[in-house]
């Protein structure tokens, strides 16, 4: 039997974040994995696989609303540039209309 610590508060924090984007929303949220795999590890079966206290899951959820990577889910190559994108999309739409201009500038000035 497992004793009462901080982490069965880490689970109960898990289980309501768990609640919160699958049973109040019809579709899941963007970036779901990371936020599963956030409350997973926050209701993980052994206490000592969890978060070892609420403000580590606290980093983790701040990093997620941040667009940044989470300790609780490894992202693949295509996850990571697709979240990159979607931090900087202003940047990567201005180069791409310079480019196109660019482009354009060359195609017209040979004639």
């Amino acid at each position: 039997m497992q004793s009462i610590d901080h982490r069965t508060d880490v689970f109960a924090l898990g289980a309501l974040l768990n609640f919160m984007f699958t049973d109040l929303t019809p579709t899941s949220p963007p970036g779901s994995k990371a936020l599963t795999a956030i409350s997973r590890k926050a209701m993980a079966a052994q206490s000592s696989e969890r978060y070892q206290s609420a403000q580590e899951m606290a980093t983790d959820i701040g990093k997620y609303l941040e667009g940044l990577p989470v300790s609780a889910y490894r992202e693949n190559f295509l996850e990571q540039a697709m979240r990159l994108a979607r931090r900087h999309q202003a940047a990567i739409v201005l180069v791409l209309a310079y480019l196109l201009m660019r482009l354009l500038f060359i195609l017209f000035s040979r004639r």
